[in-house]
């Protein structure tokens, strides 16, 4: 990992950290010269209120992207938003649905899903605090219990249920579980959580044997799927409706807060204040390694890789056609020596002077990735000519012949590109 902490002394200083690192970091991948997106990212366990993901596009990615070809909104699935494809405004005259369920009665103009959860935090006193909620989403979608959980653990938090900073665990339960409840943890606080999707929505509470319950203000409490229309440039119920991309996630950034500066005293003495006052931090994260296997995912074909110029381990393999042509290796010598000693082009050139044969060296050059190969023949004696193979994925290699006394300029052009 490439790891990195910022630490400043206002939100308006963290906020400019983050972002002169995000921008940093989106210069880097454009760079490398793979197709990336970056998306707006749930913080998770590490907390915090800003978060962005690095990911690099690709099939067998284990994360779901949802983007908008129109205004460039790019979410995980985890936090994406989106409009239904049906909006409940349009279903105001449809006749009123009610639904008995074991933690409550619901009145809705559209289908519904119940979905329950169990949750478990500490609060001030490190006692164990026990908890259930009822997620409501429309007929069809997925819960998103990330979310559900992160808008439960601000509002214990706030309401000081729970350790301040700690987060809790939110585990999905049967409905048969909850009809099967002890008596005394139905003194236990019950959390109504209503998809924006069903509304309008009334509920109230049933005979469950719960003493009280807390209805959160409707939000968006689905999975986001392809095919809903775009939060962002949603107007008057149209908008570009949402794709689905598979990606590798290979960075990651964060804006803190004083999550752990508060929690470990790291902070700062201010002239008009006897106590110290918490940084505000910032962590960022890529990584290298797992970066440079997803280029590799990303850029190869049926005969190996196809590295980016820009972190290729050499960008030139010189290959002679002949291992025993004295003459032959003369002069391929003389061009490594030639484009060795460029500036551009210092410690990016290998030979592959091994003992085999010619087309077992153009398979290894092609497997390895490299993206030129120049091959040293008869030509490179009589004509003073060089073939430079230009490596394409999936497709024949670009060959073009190059005189000897263009190389260096033609390389550092294509390289430039």
């Amino acid at each position: 990992m490439k790891d990195m902490y910022s630490f400043d002394a206002t939100v308006e200083e963290a906020y400019s950290a983050y972002d002169a690192v995000t921008a940093a970091y989106y210069a880097i991948f454009r760079r490398i010269g793979i197709p990336f997106v970056v998306a707006e990212a749930d913080s998770g366990n590490m907390g915090g209120s800003k978060s962005h993901e690095y990911h690099l596009v690709s099939s067998v990615g284990e994360d779901t992207l949802l983007t908008c070809t129109c205004c460039g909104y790019t979410a995980n699935e985890e936090l994406a938003t989106g409009h239904l494809k049906t909006s409940p405004s349009l279903l105001e005259n449809t006749p009123v649905e009610h639904t008995h369920e074991p933690l409550g009665t619901y009145e809705a103009t559209h289908a519904m899903e119940f979905s329950y959860a169990k949750y478990t935090g500490q609060n001030q006193n490190n006692e164990a605090v026990t908890g259930y909620t009822v997620i409501v989403t429309p007929k069809g979608r997925t819960v998103n219990l990330l979310k559900v959980q992160t808008s439960l653990g601000r509002h214990l938090q706030s309401k000081e249920k729970i350790q301040d900073g700690s987060s809790i665990e939110l585990n999905g339960v049967h409905h048969k579980t909850i009809l099967s409840i002890p008596e005394e943890i139905k003194k236990s606080d019950l959390h109504v959580f209503l998809d924006n999707g069903v509304m309008p929505l009334k509920y109230t509470l049933a005979q469950s044997g719960f003493e009280n319950a807390t209805v959160h203000a409707a939000d968006h409490y689905r999975i986001a799927e392809a095919g809903d229309f775009c939060n962002s440039c949603h107007e008057d119920g149209k908008s570009t409706p949402l794709s689905s991309v598979k990606a590798i996630e290979v960075g990651h950034t964060f804006y803190l807060g004083t999550k752990y500066s508060a929690a470990l005293d790291c902070g700062f003495k201010v002239p008009s204040q006897p106590e110290k006052v918490p940084a505000q931090m910032g962590c960022y994260g890529i990584g290298v390694t797992r970066l440079l296997a997803s280029v590799a995912e990303a850029t190869h074909d049926d005969r190996g890789i196809v590295w980016p110029t820009s972190i290729a381990p050499y960008s030139v393999c010189i290959v002679p056609t002949h291992d025993k042509n004295v003459e032959l290796h003369k002069v391929a010598d003389k061009i490594y020596d030639q484009l060795e000693a460029t500036r551009f082009l210092e410690k990016d050139i290998i030979m592959d002077d091994r003992k085999a044969g010619f087309g077992s060296k153009m398979k290894d050059a092609e497997l390895i990735g490299y993206p030129f190969i120049a091959v040293v023949g008869q030509k490179a004696i009589s004509n003073q000519i060089v073939e430079l193979h230009e490596r394409v994925k999936g497709e024949k290699n670009i060959v073009t012949e190059v005189p000897l006394g263009e190389l260096e300029k033609w390389i550092q052009q294509r390289l430039s590109v």
